[in-house]
């Protein structure tokens, strides 16, 4: 009887230790996105020198001074910092209405995003970034952390 204990015991801290890296993977991935979007917002105020090419398809000065770099007068990337701000609080949400509409934010700034480097024919490294972290986050909201918040096995 008490190995039983034991054994299910063991196997309870190894699902709570798997359940804690996957979640803390969600942070960090989140965490990322907050600082690139600082950054994001930093040049988009200061018009400094960014750490991108600035010729070619991969050109961030160009994406980031184009008319796509706001939103009704909002900077992209300040929705984009909002964004990753509030994802782990609303993503990991019991309430599936707010998960399901932080969600749709997100698809929606991505496909922004897509459009904009279509349209401009040039790409940011910086921004594409951020929607790949966006997209993973979503994958991970949907495919490994449960609504509860509890991980997938």
């Amino acid at each position: 009887m008490r190995h039983k204990k034991t054994t299910s015991r063991r196997k309870n801290t190894k699902a709570a230790s798997k359940m804690k890296s996957k979640k803390t993977a969600f942070y960090i991935l989140a965490a990322l996105g907050v600082v690139i979007s600082i950054y994001l917002t930093i040049e988009h105020y200061n018009n400094s020198i960014l750490v991108c090419p600035t010729s070619g398809i991969v050109n961030c000065s160009t994406v980031l001074t184009s008319v796509y770099s706001s939103f009704y007068g909002v900077p992209t990337a300040v929705l984009l910092l909002i964004w990753f701000i509030v994802a782990p609080f609303a993503l990991i949400h019991r309430n599936d209405n707010i998960k399901f509409l932080w969600s749709l934010a997100g698809i929606v700034g991505v496909a922004y995003s897509l459009t904009a480097f279509t349209l401009l024919d040039a790409i940011c490294i910086w921004c594409s970034s951020a929607d790949i972290l966006i997209i993973v986050i979503l994958a991970m909201t949907y495919f490994v952390i449960k609504p509860s918040g509890k991980v997938h096995k």
